[in-house]
């Protein structure tokens, strides 16, 4: 997925993870305004609702 906006100041969005997403394996990383999530896969599903936390740099 490739979204572009310009826009400044604090921006928030949310999406849905695959049902087999790894709670801890998920990290979000943002630099030269391009914006890295990094999904790992665990082997039973998780349906929990989580929050992640962005690193800039």
């Amino acid at each position: 997925m490739h979204i572009s906006k310009r826009r400044y100041g604090s921006l928030q969005r949310s999406f849905a993870l695959p049902d087999d997403a790894d709670d801890g394996k998920v990290t979000a990383d943002f630099a030269k305004g391009v914006l890295k999530v990094s999904i790992g896969r665990s082997k039973k599903p998780n349906a929990a609702t989580r929050q992640i936390t962005v690193k800039t740099g």
